[in-house]
């Protein structure tokens, strides 16, 4: 009886083996192309997705471009007082977020081009590097009627008290048109 019985279980896991030899076989063989093909055309169709977008995404780009250029180089109609003055307001809406000090306001320099005037205004402010970038951005992004053209860290050391002082010079430019 035992050697009925050993026949037996030799004959299951000999099927068993052929069964998953033939699993083994047709993933291979077919299966895995299947599956292969199966992931390239979800990838496909979300490129299509995107494809079928881009025009609105394309167009809502080229809006948001246009809105920060003009944004950004808008000729403005201020005099150089009221801008300054609006400069400053900006500075003072800035220092209730951000801890900083305007050290020096020098005066506007002023050139002219063909219909343009472009005055160049210099604002020194002092504080940590942190607060001085934060105000930086703030001030750049909230400026509607001019830019900034540049900014210059420099450190300040005053030796009868042996403290060094971190400043930041931005360089504020507007374009306007020449009165006639």
């Amino acid at each position: 009886m035992k050697i009925k019985t050993d026949k037996y279980i030799l004959k299951w896991i000999k099927l068993a083996g052929f069964i998953l030899a033939g699993f083994i076989l047709s993933y291979f063989l077919a299966f895995s192309n299947t599956i292969q093909l199966y992931k390239q055309s979800n990838e496909n169709n979300s490129l299509i997705i995107e494809a079928n977008e881009l025009p609105f995404t394309i167009k809502k780009l080229e809006r948001k471009v246009k809105e920060n250029e003009e944004k950004k180089f808008k000729v403005s109609g201020l005099d150089s007082l009221t801008s300054r003055q609006k400069i400053l307001d900006l500075f003072a809406s800035a220092s209730s977020e951000y801890t900083f000090s305007v050290k020096e306001v020098s005066p506007t320099y002023v050139s002219s081009q063909d219909s343009l005037n472009t005055e160049l205004s210099v604002f020194t402010l002092e504080g940590n590097f942190f607060e001085l970038l934060k105000t930086w951005h703030f001030i750049e992004n909230q400026l509607y009627f001019g830019k900034i053209n540049a900014g210059r860290f420099y450190v300040n050391e005053d030796f009868r008290l042996n403290i060094k002082k971190l400043n930041l010079i931005l360089y504020v430019e507007l374009l306007k048109n020449k009165k006639k």
